[in-house]
């Protein structure tokens, strides 16, 4: 069983206690009010040998002999997505304007 403190809040509250549960083949966490969440479930053949957190999470999987980095992830693809497709949109509006001003100006 590993276990380790997350000092800096680097995958969410800060002194967050996260535990690996070979049964489960999860890792938990365990915070200040002693609310249990479950974090990451590996699949089967997995064995977690260690934790330790440097800038992320880094997990020894010493079945398969994998070292995991596991770090939270701050980018959210949607609303990057969504300012993409306002920017394409404003800028077919903004040529249709454009387009529709020029046309009235040369018929004048």
């Amino acid at each position: 069983m590993g276990l380790t403190i997350d000092k800096k809040g680097t995958l969410g509250e800060k002194d967050c206690i996260y535990f690996y549960e070979r049964n489960d083949n999860s890792i938990y966490s365990l915070n200040k009010i002693s609310a249990l969440k479950e974090k990451i479930t590996f699949g089967n053949g997995t064995y977690i040998s260690s934790m330790k957190f440097f800038d992320d999470l880094m997990v020894l999987d010493s079945n398969n002999g994998y070292l995991i980095s596991i770090g939270k992830n701050e980018d959210n693809d949607i609303s990057k997505g969504t300012q993409k497709f306002i920017y394409y949109l404003l800028a077919i509006v903004v040529t249709l304007i454009v387009s529709i001003l020029v046309g009235l100006g040369k018929r004048k």
